[in-house]
Protein backbone atom coordinates (compact mmCIF):
# COMPACT_ATOMS: atom_id res chain seq x y z
CA UNK A 1 0.00 0.00 0.00
CA UNK A 2 1.14 3.55 -0.75
CA UNK A 3 2.09 5.67 2.26
CA UNK A 4 -0.61 8.14 3.27
CA UNK A 5 0.54 11.62 4.20
CA UNK A 6 -0.70 12.82 7.56
CA UNK A 7 0.02 14.45 10.89
CA UNK A 8 -0.35 13.36 14.51
CA UNK A 9 -0.38 15.22 17.81
CA UNK A 10 -0.26 13.12 20.98
CA UNK A 11 0.82 13.02 24.60
CA UNK A 12 3.63 10.52 24.09
CA UNK A 13 6.29 10.16 21.41
CA UNK A 14 5.69 6.42 21.05
CA UNK A 15 1.94 6.89 20.61
CA UNK A 16 2.52 9.43 17.84
CA UNK A 17 5.26 7.37 16.17
CA UNK A 18 2.95 4.36 16.06
CA UNK A 19 0.29 6.38 14.26
CA UNK A 20 2.84 7.66 11.73
CA UNK A 21 4.16 4.13 11.19
CA UNK A 22 0.66 3.01 10.23
CA UNK A 23 0.12 6.01 7.93
CA UNK A 24 3.44 5.17 6.26
CA UNK A 25 2.13 1.63 5.71
CA UNK A 26 -0.85 3.04 3.79
CA UNK A 27 -3.40 3.13 6.60
CA UNK A 28 -5.90 5.93 7.00
CA UNK A 29 -6.36 8.19 10.04
CA UNK A 30 -8.56 5.59 11.75
CA UNK A 31 -6.10 2.75 11.22
CA UNK A 32 -3.52 5.07 12.77
CA UNK A 33 -5.88 5.92 15.63
CA UNK A 34 -6.45 2.27 16.53
CA UNK A 35 -2.74 1.48 16.42
CA UNK A 36 -1.97 4.55 18.52
CA UNK A 37 -4.68 3.72 21.06
CA UNK A 38 -3.27 0.23 21.55
CA UNK A 39 0.22 1.71 21.86
CA UNK A 40 -1.02 4.18 24.48
CA UNK A 41 -2.05 1.24 26.68
CA UNK A 42 1.67 0.39 26.83
CA UNK A 43 3.36 3.80 26.67
CA UNK A 44 0.85 5.67 28.86
CA UNK A 45 -0.35 2.82 31.10
CA UNK A 46 -1.88 4.94 33.87
CA UNK A 47 -3.60 7.28 31.40
CA UNK A 48 -5.10 4.76 29.00
CA UNK A 49 -6.06 1.09 29.28
CA UNK A 50 -8.00 -1.72 27.68
CA UNK A 51 -9.75 -1.75 31.06
CA UNK A 52 -10.99 1.83 30.65
CA UNK A 53 -12.98 3.74 28.04
CA UNK A 54 -13.08 6.71 25.72
CA UNK A 55 -14.42 8.42 22.62
CA UNK A 56 -13.50 8.77 18.95
CA UNK A 57 -14.88 11.67 16.94
CA UNK A 58 -14.53 10.95 13.22
CA UNK A 59 -15.03 13.20 10.21
CA UNK A 60 -14.38 11.07 7.15
CA UNK A 61 -13.09 12.11 3.75
CA UNK A 62 -16.58 11.37 2.41
CA UNK A 63 -18.13 13.84 4.84
CA UNK A 64 -19.52 11.36 7.35
CA UNK A 65 -19.53 12.46 11.00
CA UNK A 66 -19.54 9.82 13.74
CA UNK A 67 -19.02 9.82 17.50
CA UNK A 68 -17.95 6.44 18.87
CA UNK A 69 -18.83 6.37 22.57
CA UNK A 70 -16.93 3.50 24.16
CA UNK A 71 -16.90 5.02 27.61
CA UNK A 72 -17.66 2.97 30.72
CA UNK A 73 -21.12 1.72 31.69
CA UNK A 74 -22.65 1.43 35.15
CA UNK A 75 -23.45 -2.14 36.30
CA UNK A 76 -26.96 -3.56 36.04
CA UNK A 77 -27.44 -3.94 39.79
CA UNK A 78 -26.18 -2.56 43.09
CA UNK A 79 -25.04 -4.19 46.31
CA UNK A 80 -25.16 -3.19 49.98
CA UNK A 81 -22.45 -0.64 50.67
CA UNK A 82 -21.02 -2.65 53.55
CA UNK A 83 -20.11 -5.45 51.12
CA UNK A 84 -17.97 -3.26 48.84
CA UNK A 85 -14.25 -2.74 48.55
CA UNK A 86 -14.34 1.03 48.07
CA UNK A 87 -11.92 3.33 49.84
CA UNK A 88 -10.18 6.69 49.45
CA UNK A 89 -6.62 7.30 48.32
CA UNK A 90 -5.07 10.75 48.59
CA UNK A 91 -2.84 12.01 45.78
CA UNK A 92 -0.38 14.84 46.37
CA UNK A 93 -0.15 17.24 43.41
CA UNK A 94 2.18 19.62 45.21
CA UNK A 95 -0.04 22.70 45.25
CA UNK A 96 -3.07 20.62 46.22
CA UNK A 97 -4.08 17.25 47.57
CA UNK A 98 -7.01 15.35 46.09
CA UNK A 99 -8.85 12.23 47.13
CA UNK A 100 -9.99 9.50 44.76
CA UNK A 101 -11.79 6.24 45.52
CA UNK A 102 -10.54 2.88 44.35
CA UNK A 103 -11.10 -0.83 44.98
CA UNK A 104 -13.21 -3.47 43.26
CA UNK A 105 -16.32 -1.45 44.07
CA UNK A 106 -15.07 1.41 41.88
CA UNK A 107 -14.89 -0.62 38.64
CA UNK A 108 -17.38 0.29 35.90
CA UNK A 109 -17.92 -1.88 32.81
CA UNK A 110 -14.92 -1.20 30.51
CA UNK A 111 -15.54 -0.05 26.93
CA UNK A 112 -12.14 0.28 25.25
CA UNK A 113 -12.03 -3.20 23.73
CA UNK A 114 -15.52 -2.95 22.23
CA UNK A 115 -14.68 0.51 20.89
CA UNK A 116 -11.54 -0.73 19.15
CA UNK A 117 -13.39 -3.49 17.33
CA UNK A 118 -16.34 -1.29 16.36
CA UNK A 119 -14.16 1.54 15.07
CA UNK A 120 -12.13 -1.00 13.11
CA UNK A 121 -15.23 -2.57 11.61
CA UNK A 122 -16.64 0.76 10.45
CA UNK A 123 -13.64 2.86 9.44
CA UNK A 124 -10.40 0.93 9.09
CA UNK A 125 -8.66 -0.61 6.07
CA UNK A 126 -5.85 -2.69 7.62
CA UNK A 127 -6.42 -5.95 9.57
CA UNK A 128 -6.60 -5.39 13.32
CA UNK A 129 -3.95 -8.04 13.93
CA UNK A 130 -1.57 -5.92 11.83
CA UNK A 131 -2.52 -2.67 13.56
CA UNK A 132 -1.79 -4.28 16.92
CA UNK A 133 1.74 -5.35 16.03
CA UNK A 134 3.49 -2.10 17.08
CA UNK A 135 1.78 -2.22 20.50
CA UNK A 136 2.62 -5.90 20.90
CA UNK A 137 6.27 -5.21 20.12
CA UNK A 138 6.33 -2.29 22.55
CA UNK A 139 4.75 -4.39 25.29
CA UNK A 140 7.36 -7.12 24.81
CA UNK A 141 10.40 -4.85 24.58
CA UNK A 142 9.26 -2.07 26.89
CA UNK A 143 8.92 1.70 26.51
CA UNK A 144 11.51 3.91 28.25
CA UNK A 145 9.81 5.87 31.02
CA UNK A 146 9.76 9.57 30.11
CA UNK A 147 9.55 12.50 32.53
CA UNK A 148 5.78 12.93 32.34
CA UNK A 149 4.99 9.25 32.79
CA UNK A 150 7.40 9.10 35.73
CA UNK A 151 5.58 12.06 37.29
CA UNK A 152 2.27 10.26 36.75
CA UNK A 153 3.62 7.09 38.38
CA UNK A 154 4.75 9.12 41.40
CA UNK A 155 1.26 10.61 41.74
CA UNK A 156 -0.42 7.22 41.49
CA UNK A 157 2.13 5.20 43.47
CA UNK A 158 -0.28 4.30 46.28
CA UNK A 159 -2.80 2.96 43.77
CA UNK A 160 -0.32 1.08 41.60
CA UNK A 161 1.23 -0.62 44.63
CA UNK A 162 -2.15 -2.12 45.54
CA UNK A 163 -2.27 -3.89 42.16
CA UNK A 164 -0.30 -7.07 42.81
CA UNK A 165 -0.39 -8.04 39.12
CA UNK A 166 1.51 -5.02 37.79
CA UNK A 167 3.22 -3.50 40.84
CA UNK A 168 6.42 -5.57 40.34
CA UNK A 169 6.86 -4.03 36.87
CA UNK A 170 6.47 -0.47 38.17
CA UNK A 171 8.46 -1.09 41.36
CA UNK A 172 11.38 -3.44 40.66
CA UNK A 173 13.23 -4.10 43.92
CA UNK A 174 10.35 -2.24 45.60
CA UNK A 175 11.53 1.11 44.18
CA UNK A 176 9.79 3.09 41.45
CA UNK A 177 11.18 2.36 38.00
CA UNK A 178 13.65 5.07 37.03
CA UNK A 179 13.36 7.50 34.13
CA UNK A 180 14.70 6.07 30.90
CA UNK A 181 14.24 2.45 31.97
CA UNK A 182 12.06 0.38 29.60
CA UNK A 183 8.73 -0.60 31.16
CA UNK A 184 7.48 -3.83 29.56
CA UNK A 185 4.21 -5.74 29.80
CA UNK A 186 4.88 -9.20 28.29
CA UNK A 187 1.57 -10.65 29.44
CA UNK A 188 -0.26 -7.74 27.84
CA UNK A 189 1.57 -8.49 24.58
CA UNK A 190 0.38 -12.09 24.67
CA UNK A 191 -3.15 -10.98 25.46
CA UNK A 192 -3.24 -8.52 22.55
CA UNK A 193 -2.14 -11.33 20.22
CA UNK A 194 -4.99 -13.48 21.52
CA UNK A 195 -7.56 -10.67 21.53
CA UNK A 196 -6.98 -9.57 17.95
CA UNK A 197 -7.38 -13.15 16.73
CA UNK A 198 -10.42 -14.09 18.83
CA UNK A 199 -12.40 -10.83 18.75
CA UNK A 200 -14.16 -8.83 21.49
CA UNK A 201 -15.70 -11.93 23.07
CA UNK A 202 -12.17 -12.68 24.28
CA UNK A 203 -12.71 -9.81 26.72
CA UNK A 204 -16.45 -9.66 27.33
CA UNK A 205 -17.09 -13.40 27.56
CA UNK A 206 -15.10 -16.50 28.43
CA UNK A 207 -12.04 -16.74 30.65
CA UNK A 208 -11.16 -13.03 30.82
CA UNK A 209 -14.73 -12.06 31.67
CA UNK A 210 -14.74 -14.69 34.41
CA UNK A 211 -11.57 -13.22 35.89
CA UNK A 212 -13.10 -9.73 35.96
CA UNK A 213 -16.28 -11.07 37.53
CA UNK A 214 -14.27 -13.02 40.11
CA UNK A 215 -12.53 -9.82 41.21
CA UNK A 216 -15.93 -8.26 41.80
CA UNK A 217 -17.53 -11.27 43.45
CA UNK A 218 -14.61 -12.08 45.74
CA UNK A 219 -13.45 -8.57 46.59
CA UNK A 220 -16.58 -6.43 46.82
CA UNK A 221 -17.44 -5.15 43.35
CA UNK A 222 -20.49 -4.94 41.10
CA UNK A 223 -19.48 -6.41 37.72
CA UNK A 224 -21.35 -9.53 36.55
CA UNK A 225 -21.16 -11.69 33.44
CA UNK A 226 -24.31 -9.99 32.15
CA UNK A 227 -22.73 -6.56 32.53
CA UNK A 228 -19.79 -7.57 30.36
CA UNK A 229 -21.76 -9.60 27.83
CA UNK A 230 -24.21 -6.76 27.17
CA UNK A 231 -21.72 -3.91 26.79
CA UNK A 232 -22.13 -2.08 23.45
CA UNK A 233 -20.36 0.82 21.77
CA UNK A 234 -22.79 3.65 21.05
CA UNK A 235 -22.30 5.27 17.64
CA UNK A 236 -23.84 8.72 17.96
CA UNK A 237 -24.32 11.83 15.86
CA UNK A 238 -21.84 14.44 17.13
CA UNK A 239 -23.05 17.66 18.73
CA UNK A 240 -22.84 20.46 16.14
CA UNK A 241 -22.70 24.24 16.42
CA UNK A 242 -21.42 27.11 14.28
CA UNK A 243 -18.96 29.89 15.05
CA UNK A 244 -17.76 32.61 12.67
CA UNK A 245 -18.38 30.49 9.57
CA UNK A 246 -16.92 27.29 11.03
CA UNK A 247 -18.84 24.19 12.10
CA UNK A 248 -17.80 22.45 15.30
CA UNK A 249 -18.30 18.71 15.78
CA UNK A 250 -17.86 17.52 19.35
CA UNK A 251 -19.02 15.12 22.04
CA UNK A 252 -22.72 14.85 22.76
CA UNK A 253 -25.04 13.81 25.58
CA UNK A 254 -24.81 12.13 28.00
CA UNK A 255 -21.39 13.81 27.95
CA UNK A 256 -21.57 17.56 28.43
CA UNK A 257 -18.30 19.24 27.48
CA UNK A 258 -19.37 20.11 23.94
CA UNK A 259 -22.25 22.17 25.26
CA UNK A 260 -19.96 24.31 27.42
CA UNK A 261 -17.86 24.99 24.32
CA UNK A 262 -20.97 25.98 22.37
CA UNK A 263 -22.10 28.43 25.05
CA UNK A 264 -18.60 29.88 25.36
CA UNK A 265 -18.25 30.47 21.63
CA UNK A 266 -21.75 31.95 21.52
CA UNK A 267 -20.59 34.42 24.16
CA UNK A 268 -17.43 35.23 22.23
CA UNK A 269 -19.41 35.78 19.02
CA UNK A 270 -21.28 38.61 20.75
CA UNK A 271 -18.11 40.19 22.15
CA UNK A 272 -15.59 42.63 20.75
CA UNK A 273 -12.17 41.05 20.48
CA UNK A 274 -9.42 42.95 22.32
CA UNK A 275 -6.43 44.05 20.27
CA UNK A 276 -4.02 42.12 22.49
CA UNK A 277 -4.53 38.37 22.95
CA UNK A 278 -3.11 38.01 26.45
CA UNK A 279 -3.62 41.40 28.00
CA UNK A 280 -5.85 42.63 30.81
CA UNK A 281 -8.87 43.13 28.55
CA UNK A 282 -8.56 39.65 27.10
CA UNK A 283 -8.27 38.03 30.53
CA UNK A 284 -11.43 39.89 31.52
CA UNK A 285 -13.20 38.67 28.38
CA UNK A 286 -12.22 35.05 29.07
CA UNK A 287 -13.47 35.38 32.66
CA UNK A 288 -16.79 36.89 31.54
CA UNK A 289 -17.22 34.20 28.87
CA UNK A 290 -16.52 31.35 31.27
CA UNK A 291 -18.74 32.77 34.00
CA UNK A 292 -21.75 33.27 31.74
CA UNK A 293 -21.21 29.96 29.94
CA UNK A 294 -20.89 28.06 33.22
CA UNK A 295 -24.19 29.46 34.50
CA UNK A 296 -26.02 28.47 31.32
CA UNK A 297 -24.22 25.11 31.16
CA UNK A 298 -25.19 24.22 34.71
CA UNK A 299 -28.78 25.28 34.25
CA UNK A 300 -29.38 23.63 30.87
CA UNK A 301 -27.03 20.62 30.84
CA UNK A 302 -25.13 19.78 34.00
CA UNK A 303 -28.11 19.18 36.26
CA UNK A 304 -28.18 16.36 37.18
CA UNK A 305 -24.61 16.07 35.85
CA UNK A 306 -21.70 17.79 37.60
CA UNK A 307 -18.50 19.65 36.87
CA UNK A 308 -15.29 19.02 38.76
CA UNK A 309 -11.78 20.46 38.84
CA UNK A 310 -9.64 17.37 39.42
CA UNK A 311 -6.59 16.95 37.21
CA UNK A 312 -7.66 13.61 35.84
CA UNK A 313 -5.66 10.90 34.06
CA UNK A 314 -6.74 11.15 30.44
CA UNK A 315 -4.76 11.04 27.22
CA UNK A 316 -5.72 12.42 23.83
CA UNK A 317 -4.39 12.35 20.30
CA UNK A 318 -5.46 14.01 17.07
CA UNK A 319 -4.82 12.71 13.55
CA UNK A 320 -5.42 14.13 10.06
CA UNK A 321 -4.56 12.43 6.78
CA UNK A 322 -4.34 14.24 3.45
CA UNK A 323 -7.43 12.46 2.15
CA UNK A 324 -9.40 14.51 4.69
CA UNK A 325 -10.02 11.87 7.35
CA UNK A 326 -9.94 13.38 10.85
CA UNK A 327 -9.71 11.41 14.09
CA UNK A 328 -9.97 12.97 17.54
CA UNK A 329 -9.67 10.32 20.25
CA UNK A 330 -9.69 10.64 24.05
CA UNK A 331 -9.05 7.72 26.39
CA UNK A 332 -8.92 7.28 30.16
CA UNK A 333 -8.63 4.72 32.92
CA UNK A 334 -9.42 7.18 35.68
CA UNK A 335 -6.70 6.66 38.26
CA UNK A 336 -6.96 2.86 38.14
CA UNK A 337 -8.66 0.85 40.88
CA UNK A 338 -5.81 -1.26 42.25
CA UNK A 339 -6.81 -4.33 40.23
CA UNK A 340 -5.67 -5.80 36.91
CA UNK A 341 -7.12 -8.72 35.00
CA UNK A 342 -4.96 -11.68 36.09
CA UNK A 343 -2.61 -12.91 33.39
CA UNK A 344 -3.06 -9.88 31.12
CA UNK A 345 -1.55 -6.83 32.90
CA UNK A 346 -4.69 -4.92 31.82
CA UNK A 347 -5.40 -2.40 34.58
CA UNK A 348 -9.07 -1.81 35.38
CA UNK A 349 -10.75 1.59 35.80
CA UNK A 350 -12.15 3.32 38.89
CA UNK A 351 -14.94 5.28 37.18
CA UNK A 352 -17.44 4.52 39.95
CA UNK A 353 -14.96 6.17 42.32
CA UNK A 354 -14.84 9.47 40.40
CA UNK A 355 -16.81 12.07 42.36
CA UNK A 356 -16.93 14.31 39.28
CA UNK A 357 -19.16 11.83 37.49
CA UNK A 358 -21.78 11.38 40.21
CA UNK A 359 -23.21 14.72 41.42
CA UNK A 360 -25.46 13.18 44.04
CA UNK A 361 -22.66 11.23 45.72
CA UNK A 362 -20.95 7.89 45.31
CA UNK A 363 -23.28 4.96 44.61
CA UNK A 364 -26.03 7.34 43.45
CA UNK A 365 -25.61 6.14 39.87
CA UNK A 366 -28.48 4.76 37.83
CA UNK A 367 -28.02 1.13 36.88
CA UNK A 368 -27.05 0.14 33.32
CA UNK A 369 -26.36 3.66 32.04
CA UNK A 370 -23.46 5.17 30.16
CA UNK A 371 -21.28 7.14 32.55
CA UNK A 372 -21.17 10.84 31.65
CA UNK A 373 -17.82 12.37 30.77
CA UNK A 374 -16.24 15.76 30.15
CA UNK A 375 -13.88 14.41 27.50
CA UNK A 376 -14.50 16.64 24.49
CA UNK A 377 -12.87 15.39 21.28
CA UNK A 378 -13.45 18.09 18.67
CA UNK A 379 -13.22 18.61 14.91
CA UNK A 380 -13.72 22.02 13.27
CA UNK A 381 -14.90 22.21 9.63
CA UNK A 382 -14.57 25.10 7.20
CA UNK A 383 -17.35 26.35 4.90
CA UNK A 384 -16.49 23.62 2.39
CA UNK A 385 -17.03 20.95 5.04
CA UNK A 386 -13.33 20.06 5.31
CA UNK A 387 -11.63 19.41 8.64
CA UNK A 388 -9.27 22.28 9.47
CA UNK A 389 -8.76 21.72 13.23
CA UNK A 390 -8.71 18.47 15.20
CA UNK A 391 -8.28 18.88 18.95
CA UNK A 392 -8.82 17.40 22.38
CA UNK A 393 -7.31 17.36 25.84
CA UNK A 394 -6.98 15.69 29.18
CA UNK A 395 -7.80 17.68 32.30
CA UNK A 396 -11.10 16.40 33.76
CA UNK A 397 -13.55 19.26 34.37
CA UNK A 398 -11.30 21.81 32.68
CA UNK A 399 -11.23 19.96 29.34
CA UNK A 400 -13.86 21.97 27.41
CA UNK A 401 -12.56 25.31 28.72
CA UNK A 402 -8.94 24.69 27.74
CA UNK A 403 -9.86 23.40 24.27
CA UNK A 404 -12.10 26.42 23.78
CA UNK A 405 -9.29 28.84 24.64
CA UNK A 406 -6.82 27.23 22.23
CA UNK A 407 -9.26 27.21 19.31
CA UNK A 408 -10.33 30.77 20.18
CA UNK A 409 -6.71 31.90 19.81
CA UNK A 410 -6.55 30.24 16.38
CA UNK A 411 -9.84 31.47 14.94
CA UNK A 412 -10.19 34.91 16.54
CA UNK A 413 -6.54 36.03 16.49
CA UNK A 414 -5.37 34.08 13.43
CA UNK A 415 -2.55 32.41 15.33
CA UNK A 416 -0.91 29.20 14.13
CA UNK A 417 -1.71 26.17 16.23
CA UNK A 418 1.65 25.96 17.97
CA UNK A 419 1.40 29.55 19.22
CA UNK A 420 -2.23 29.13 20.24
CA UNK A 421 -1.49 26.00 22.26
CA UNK A 422 1.43 27.68 24.03
CA UNK A 423 -0.45 30.82 25.09
CA UNK A 424 -1.59 31.13 28.72
CA UNK A 425 -4.95 29.87 29.94
CA UNK A 426 -7.30 30.56 32.79
CA UNK A 427 -9.85 28.40 34.53
CA UNK A 428 -12.83 29.57 36.56
CA UNK A 429 -13.46 27.28 39.52
CA UNK A 430 -16.59 28.68 41.18
CA UNK A 431 -15.40 32.06 42.52
CA UNK A 432 -11.72 31.30 42.06
CA UNK A 433 -9.78 32.09 38.88
CA UNK A 434 -6.61 30.12 38.26
CA UNK A 435 -4.29 31.99 35.90
CA UNK A 436 -1.24 30.74 34.03
CA UNK A 437 1.82 32.97 33.69
CA UNK A 438 2.01 34.92 30.45
CA UNK A 439 -0.94 37.29 30.74
CA UNK A 440 0.15 40.92 30.71
CA UNK A 441 -1.10 41.58 34.24
CA UNK A 442 0.60 41.69 37.63
CA UNK A 443 -0.47 40.39 41.01
CA UNK A 444 -2.24 43.66 41.80
CA UNK A 445 -4.80 42.85 39.08
CA UNK A 446 -8.22 42.06 40.55
CA UNK A 447 -11.66 40.98 39.40
CA UNK A 448 -14.45 41.98 41.80
CA UNK A 449 -15.94 39.04 43.67
CA UNK A 450 -13.21 36.58 42.67
CA UNK A 451 -10.11 35.14 44.25
CA UNK A 452 -7.21 35.03 41.81
CA UNK A 453 -4.47 32.41 41.93
CA UNK A 454 -1.43 33.09 39.75
CA UNK A 455 0.45 29.92 38.85
CA UNK A 456 4.22 30.27 38.76
CA UNK A 457 4.61 27.94 35.77
CA UNK A 458 2.49 26.46 33.02
CA UNK A 459 0.92 23.36 34.50
CA UNK A 460 -0.83 20.12 33.55
CA UNK A 461 -3.74 21.49 35.59
CA UNK A 462 -4.58 23.51 32.47
CA UNK A 463 -4.88 20.39 30.34
CA UNK A 464 -2.87 19.17 27.39
CA UNK A 465 -4.44 20.28 24.11
CA UNK A 466 -3.01 18.08 21.37
CA UNK A 467 -4.17 19.48 18.04
CA UNK A 468 -3.53 19.19 14.30
CA UNK A 469 -4.63 21.59 11.56
CA UNK A 470 -5.01 21.80 7.80
CA UNK A 471 -5.26 25.38 6.57
CA UNK A 472 -4.63 26.31 2.91
CA UNK A 473 -3.34 22.83 2.16
CA UNK A 474 -0.65 23.01 4.86
CA UNK A 475 -0.56 20.52 7.72
CA UNK A 476 0.24 22.03 11.11
CA UNK A 477 -0.40 21.47 14.76
CA UNK A 478 1.15 21.17 18.19
CA UNK A 479 1.57 18.82 21.09
CA UNK A 480 0.94 20.57 24.40
CA UNK A 481 4.13 20.66 26.48
CA UNK A 482 2.03 20.89 29.64
CA UNK A 483 1.40 17.18 29.17
CA UNK A 484 4.49 16.07 27.27
CA UNK A 485 2.86 16.63 23.89
CA UNK A 486 4.54 15.90 20.58
CA UNK A 487 3.74 16.59 16.91
CA UNK A 488 4.92 14.31 14.10
CA UNK A 489 4.12 14.31 10.38
CA UNK A 490 5.38 12.14 7.54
Amino acid sequence: MKAKKGIVSAGHKVTAETAIEILNAGGNAYDAAIGALLASFVAEPCMSSAGGGGFLLAHTAKGKDLLFDFFCQTPKSKKPLNTLEFFPVELNFGDAKETFHIGAGSIAVPGSVAGIFDIHKNLCTIPLSTLAQPAIKLAKEGVPVDDFQHYDFVLLENIIRKDKQVAPSFFPDNSLISKGTPLAFPKMADYFEYLTKEGPDAFYQGEIAEKIVNISMEHGGFITKEDLKNYKTHIRTPHLFDYRGYTFLTNTLPSSGGYFMQYAFQGLSNSKMPSKNHGKEHLGLLYKTMKESSIKWKKEVLDPLANNNKRGCTTHFSILDMDGNAASISSTNGEGCGWSVPGTEVMLNNMLGESALFPNGFHSWTEDQRVSSLMTPTVVLNKEGKAVIVAGSGGAGRIPAVIMQSIHYMLDFGLPCNEAIDLPRIFLDKQKINIEPGFDVNHTFTIPGCDLTFFKEKDMYFGGVHSVTLFKGELGGAGDKRRSGILIKN
